[in-house]
């Protein structure tokens, strides 16, 4: 790592009780290149710690790494972390990666490279791939993983949002797009992406900027994963019925003038019959995310077209596990509907 007063890039590392990990991933992060001059800088943000400071295992891993910060965020969940990591961040361009995933040699350098080509890019997202216990012999919840999870490239290029597993952006982006929705658990990444392509920005797929990511070797890991994400679109649906949060107030898009209002949607509900439009439009988008959960057709299709199941019964051991796993999910939007909170997982 280069050591200046002014970094050009900084990498911002939440981490939640997971002091093991983050050793490995900032040994990684140690090796890294930035191709901008100034070098780059590594924030950790403690979304753990005690009365206010970074717990102990935290601190202690962190300072193993020279001119790496540790800082602390106690309110819950990594939107939170990752806001505060950026309001300490001195780059000009912000990369995030997980405590618990290991950034490829050449990852700093990949990323960077393809966000300043273009300064209509907002978002650059890499691959995020699976660590295996024993890649020869996947057992049945990775390969529910390989299916289901970390689809980056379709994320990016398809669906339009990029896992904050493994993304850059420039600190411009977050000054026109606001900052992550720290209300959300999960899928605050997806509600943030809509909000810089409405400012205008491009998301691409960068091949050569890779992490890895270990895979759950539980059901009951890939439970927590299911419930946190069916929390997470439940939360979305409630903010903005088709879970796009409208822009925030004072941001604005590229290209629109720096002065003078900036019409913002109004919050105020509905009246008369488009009250009652409004509440039949939720009712059916609510319904159609229940059918989705009741019938994962979308993932059925994918165990059948995956080239690592290659037996009958192992298709439909994934299949089954998949089915179960989203009825789990079905069944956690129900708990939150009837007054449940989302659970940190």
């Amino acid at each position: 790592m280069t050591e200046t007063t002014a970094p050009s890039v900084s990498v911002v590392v939440p981490v939640f009780r997971d002091a093991e990990r983050l050793a490995s991933c900032l040994s990684r992060l140690a090796d890294q290149r930035s191709p901008l001059p100034g070098g780059y800088e590594v924030i950790v943000v403690d979304n753990d710690p005690v009365e206010g400071t970074p717990s102990e295992p935290v601190a202690e891993v962190t300072a193993r790494f020279p001119g790496f910060r540790v800082s602390a965020q106690p309110r819950p969940g990594s939107y939170a972390a990752r806001n505060l990591g950026v309001s300490l961040a001195r780059g000009r361009v912000i990369a995030f990666t997980d405590a618990d995933c290991l950034p490829s040699q050449g990852w700093l350098e990949a990323g960077v490279t393809h966000l300043i080509e273009d300064d209509a890019i907002g978002i650059v997202g890499g691959p995020v791939e699976l660590l295996l216990a024993d890649p020869q012999h996947p057992r049945l919840t990775e390969l529910v993983q390989i299916v289901t999870a970390f689809r980056q490239r379709e994320f990016v290029e398809e669906q339009g949002y990029c896992a904050t597993a493994n993304l850059f952006t420039r600190r411009s982006v977050f000054e026109l797009a606001g900052p992550f929705e720290e209300g959300l658990l999960s899928r605050g990444d997806w509600e943030w992406a809509r909000r810089v392509a409405a400012a205008g920005f491009r998301l691409v797929y960068s091949e050569a900027a890779r992490v890895s990511h270990p895979a759950s070797g539980s059901v009951r890991g890939l439970m927590r994963r299911t419930a946190r994400i069916a929390g997470g679109g439940w939360a979305l649906q409630r903010m903005g019925g088709d879970g796009t949060a409208a822009a925030r107030p004072g941001s604005r898009a590229k290209g629109e003038p720096t002065t003078g209002p900036r019409e913002v949607p109004s919050n105020r509900a509905p009246v008369g019959g488009r009250a009652r439009w409004a509440l039949l439009g939720t009712i059916g988008r609510w319904a159609q995310a229940a059918w989705r959960l009741l019938i994962p057709s979308r993932e059925l299709a994918l165990v059948r077209a995956a080239p690592c199941i290659a037996s009958t019964p192992q298709c439909l051991a994934v299949g089954g596990l998949i089915v179960l796993l989203s009825w789990y999910g079905l069944f956690e939007r129900l708990r939150l509907m009837l007054g449940g909170s989302p659970e940190r997982r």
